[in-house]
């Protein structure tokens, strides 16, 4: 039968001597150093993870109220614009304008006799019929 071995641990290197109250002092700034780091890293930056994580909700929350109130007036101003074509178009009606120029101004529809054209250049308003012709040659 054979004899168990036994591990041989390493041994740690030697540190060097330092007078005892300046160790203990530098010992427990760095212990205390080391739960200050821990505690950030375990609480501190957890907790501003989170804090972000819940105002960039609240943002997200609130741009999307935005862009549905917007979604809502876009749809209202659409509908208005188009009641609003619908009412131009039925009072600028030629029968609606003839009865308002009749009754409320006081207008009539003139006679051949009373219309004439005025300015002797070829236009819009100085030509008769398809030959061109302006008052002056009809004579």
């Amino acid at each position: 039968m054979a004899l168990p071995r036994y591990r041989e641990y390493p041994v740690a290197a030697p540190q060097p001597r330092v007078p005892a109250g300046r160790s203990r002092r530098a010992a427990a700034r760095r212990r205390a150093a080391e739960r200050r780091r821990r505690f950030l890293l375990l609480v501190v930056v957890p907790v501003l993870l989170m804090l972000g994580s819940v105002y960039l909700h609240a943002v997200a929350s609130d741009l999307s109220r935005q862009q549905a109130s917007l979604q809502e007036r876009i749809h209202d101003v659409r509908s208005e614009g188009e009641e609003l074509r619908l009412r131009a178009a039925r009072l600028s009606r030629p029968e609606r304008v003839v009865s308002l120029a009749r009754e409320e101004l006081g207008m009539r529809t003139p006679t051949g006799n009373e219309m004439r054209v005025y300015g002797g250049s070829i236009g819009e308003d100085g030509i008769y019929g398809e030959d061109n012709r302006t008052e002056e040659d009809l004579r």
